[in-house]
């Protein structure tokens, strides 16, 4: 019977450093991660997406496209773009 290589993924191990990933002789590190962000993971191998925690705010007109925007490091914005009843495109910062 042939052999057969088997992907075995894991997210709930967590993070080790990039130190720490380089070790060869601990089999259990080959299932940590460098970088997790956002995420929650579970006690038997799967992790999810965090979700959103907080109302930020609500948008102006139906069906508004949301665009971010960032200037620089600390200065961010932003843009909300859509149409009103008019016809006319309206923008919101």
């Amino acid at each position: 019977m042939a052999d057969v290589n088997v992907l075995v993924h894991s997210f709930n191990n967590g993070e080790a450093s990039r130190a720490a990933l380089n070790r060869v002789d601990q089999e259990r590190l080959r299932l940590f991660a460098e970088r997790q962000e956002n995420l929650f993971p579970y006690t038997i191998g799967k992790a999810i997406m965090r979700p959103g925690t907080k109302h930020l705010g609500s948008t102006l007109l139906a069906g508004a496209k949301l665009i971010p925007f960032k200037r620089s490091i600390t200065e961010r914005a932003l843009l909300e773009l859509a149409y009103n009843d008019a016809g006319n495109g309206v923008m919101r910062v």
